[in-house]
């Protein structure tokens, strides 16, 4: 499967600051990474392909494996908050870029959680409907005058 242009830099920005934290040459970090998207394993890279990661260990490896998945989940969430919010209208420059600059998962929520869609209960539909005087009516258990019918009828129509 061909890559995209942008999927490379992309894969190569985030390959190079995984190098810095972990003081590995990024050319390695690279060249595991496109390894581990190809589709090789850990075990295979270590014993096989040791002349293209520059002898890292199983254990430098997983290390890598296990940061570039972060790096994707970081990646795949800051798309779909970035969607969402943008389907609220209101999605801001300034919103945009501080989810864009987000290098942790953490901080991306709590950058998302006031744009968050709440839940609706059924309760919440509900009160929308114009069903609330009803409900308050028959928790008041007070005596009513008229069939259920008849009390019933002003709250319920096609259009609710």
């Amino acid at each position: 499967m061909a890559k995209t242009t942008t999927e490379v830099s992309d894969h190569q920005t985030a390959c190079r600051e995984i190098a810095a934290r972990m003081s590995i040459e990024p050319k390695n970090v690279i060249a595991v990474v496109e390894l581990l998207v190809d589709g090789n394993t850990i075990p295979f890279i270590a014993r096989y392909r040791k002349e293209a990661t520059g002898g890292l260990d199983e254990i430098q490896l997983r290390q890598i494996e296990d940061e570039f998945e972060q790096w994707r989940t970081l990646q795949a969430r800051k798309a779909t908050v970035l969607k969402s919010i943008d389907s609220q209208g209101l999605l801001t420059t300034a919103l945009r870029d501080s989810i864009s600059a987000c290098s942790d998962i953490r901080t991306l929520e709590a950058i998302y959680l006031p744009f968050k869609p709440k839940r609706r209960t059924r309760g919440e539909l509900a009160r929308q409907r114009g069903l609330q005087p009803l409900a308050d009516l028959l928790i008041g258990q007070g005596s009513l005058t008229g069939t259920r019918k008849e009390i019933v009828r002003p709250f319920v129509s096609q259009d609710k």
